[in-house]
């Protein structure tokens, strides 16, 4: 089964482009589109579906990554783009886990435990703490399936590691 990772950038915050390049560049796969042209970056690479996000447009966008390879990358930038954008960015994800956790399940608003990760954003959080010296709070942001079997995470920020 896939999963689906979810972005909606609300509104324009300064931000360091050239920077901001720099970093995502080191969490994409080779072959990858991340252009910077007069403070507007776009960043395309195929996954399952396209990844695809445009400094320059407000909205919502979101790609389904069917656990392919690349979904570490899609994770990988996802947490690049948060620290830069922070809270004008919404970042969410059905993949944070394949399901509830046996001993006590989630429910909305619960920060979510690291033992609780898929592998492929387990992987991308430790890259990510490792390069900017801070680790990513996850909170539950929806409960569903039979029973609340599943829970859909969104990116809060990050804390000092």
């Amino acid at each position: 089964m896939g999963y689906t990772h979810y972005l909606e950038l609300k509104k324009f915050p300064k931000v360091n482009y050239k920077a901001l390049q720099e970093d995502v560049q080191k969490a994409l796969p080779k072959g990858a589109r991340n252009e910077l042209n007069n403070n507007r970056l776009v960043i395309q690479f195929e996954v399952n579906e396209d990844f695809y996000f445009d400094s320059s447009n407000l909205g919502y966008e979101f790609c389904k990554t069917n656990r392919v390879p690349k979904d570490l990358n899609v994770c990988k930038t996802l947490l690049v783009l948060k620290h830069y954008y922070g809270s004008a960015l919404d970042v969410t994800s059905d993949g944070f886990s394949n399901s509830q956790p046996e001993d006590e399940k989630y429910s909305m608003g619960d920060v979510i435990d690291g033992n609780h990760l898929d592998e492929n954003w387990a992987k991308a959080i430790q890259w990510y703490t490792r390069k900017f010296k801070s680790r990513p709070v996850l909170k539950v942001d929806s409960v569903h399936g039979e029973g609340g079997c599943y829970f859909r995470g969104k990116l809060m920020g990050a804390k000092k590691a």
